[in-house]
């Protein structure tokens, strides 16, 4: 996770190369040319500034305030160098104060200083808020910013109150040489600390963070999740691309995957018998897909395919089980969630029932007769299912019964008592008139209607 965090996500290699290119050929042309130094560095940034801004904005759809953070210690690393420059300039140098201004000396007045130290410290109030109920360093750089800010809110008010008095020694401010209180250092050397107190602190904080970052579309898709359990599982989310028409998962396949979608749109269709396509739903960004399957246990309930360019959060199925069996909020959730979406398929299949004249039969033991008449039915102890099986040895959902042209498959949705065919134990089954269908402890007859068993 630490690697992905800090790495560019958004940005194509070649975009990345591009303007690397572009960089050092603008820094050559400036050096060449004889510009100053702010110069050569600005012209040397500039191609950087879209790509950090475009991977920003990506990250921060992704892990939300972490974004905001990461851009605020980024723009505080590059401050403690600008003082750091101007220390070199004054110690290594020997430059007089009136040259030593770092990189950027024509921003060296005291409005920008106080604009940028008062951006920066209700930055770290904000990040305080955020993160400092369990990252102390963010306390620490807090502290120095504070201090800070009192030291520029005196010598930014001096200059309204007393430009005179700024001018003939009052610029040092209240901690520098000849300062209020005073000490040893002057100005610069005095605020390269504060600076250097201020961001080191928040860069350990920054790493620190990195531990606990969690996707915020998998928040969105399993908001009942603890944030332990968001950080957890966000290690196991592999960011894969489809294109527009491509199928991300089918129908009848093993599923093997949940997907949360964060980019794009796709279709969920269902396909009845004899191939004809029916429309279940079109999902964006938040909502995820393919949860049926691996809950169950069952193959692919549906269809989905890209309609426009799809990015998605992929989870194996085994961390999405151990997921969810952590979180038993969750495990509700997505309980009543699956009784949704199969009660959505049930409807979807409705449109091809079977003619009862022609549908077969589940026949229980005093003689009731139970009508397979839908594409699919959900076998289960729950009154929401199709076909409702009252026995504590039958599971919630325990099977599905699904029609494939004239084939009926039988297939276990990961029910704690099995179900069985003529005694053994199936996964998924195709059904033959005459079997003898076991749910735990409930046996049924399988029947075909007369008339269809008389056509075969």
């Amino acid at each position: 996770m630490f690697n992905e965090v800090l790495q560019f996500q958004r940005i194509p290699v070649r975009i990345i190369v591009i303007s690397a290119l572009a960089s050092y050929i603008m820094q050559i042309g400036a050096i060449v040319q004889g510009l100053p130094l702010w110069a050569i560095v600005g012209l040397t940034l500039i191609p950087w500034i879209p790509i950090f801004g475009f991977e920003a904005l990506w990250k921060y759809e992704h892990y939300g305030s972490f974004a905001i953070f990461a851009v605020i210690t980024g723009l505080q690393v590059g401050h403690l160098a600008e003082h750091s420059v101007q220390v070199f300039q004054l110690s290594i140098l020997e430059k007089p104060f009136a040259e030593a201004r770092g990189v950027f000396g024509a921003l060296d007045f005291e409005l920008i200083h106080f604009v940028w130290d008062t951006a920066v410290w209700l930055g770290s109030m904000w990040l305080l808020y955020i993160f400092g109920k369990r990252n102390v360093w963010m306390w620490i750089s807090f502290i120095f910013a504070s201090f800070h800010e009192v030291e520029h809110i005196y010598l930014y008010m001096l200059t309204w109150a007393d430009l005179q008095y700024y001018q003939n020694g009052g610029l040092t401010g209240i901690l520098g040489r000849g300062g209020i209180i005073g000490s040893p250092w002057v100005r610069p050397y005095l605020h390269f600390g504060y600076n250097f107190m201020v961001v080191l602190p928040m860069v350990v904080a920054f790493f620190v963070q990195i531990r606990r970052v969690y996707s915020e579309y998998l928040h969105e898709a399993l908001p009942t999740l603890t944030e332990d359990q968001l950080v957890a599982a966000t290690r196991n989310l592999q960011q894969l691309k489809y294109n527009l028409g491509d199928t991300i998962i089918r129908q009848g396949d093993r599923a093997d995957r949940l997907y949360i979608l964060t980019k794009g749109e796709v279709e969920v269709v269902r396909e009845g018998s004899g191939g004809a396509l029916f429309p279940i739903a079109r999902l964006g960004p938040g909502k995820f897909f393919g949860e049926i399957g691996i809950l169950t246990s069952a193959r692919r309930t549906a269809t989905v395919r890209a309609l426009t360019p799809v990015e998605v959060l992929a989870m194996e199925a085994s961390a999405f089980r151990r997921l969810v069996g952590e979180s038993e909020t969750t495990e509700q959730d997505l309980a009543r969630h699956l009784q949704a979406r199969i009660m959505g398929l049930q409807q979807i299949a409705g449109r091809q029932q079977v003619p009862a004249a022609l549908a077969p039969r589940l026949i229980r033991a005093n003689g009731e007769e139970i009508l397979v008449d839908q594409d699919i039915e959900i076998v289960g102890r729950s009154s929401e299912n199709s076909i409702r099986i009252v026995d504590s040895t039958v599971s919630r959902r325990h099977a599905i019964i699904e029609r494939e042209g004239e084939t009926y498959w039988l297939e276990d949705l990961g029910a704690a008592n099995g179900t069985f065919v003529n005694g053994q134990k199936v996964d998924r089954h195709a059904l033959s008139d005459g079997d003898v269908v076991q749910f735990g402890e409930a046996r049924l007859t399988f029947r075909r209607a007369p008339v269809a068993a008389a056509t075969r």
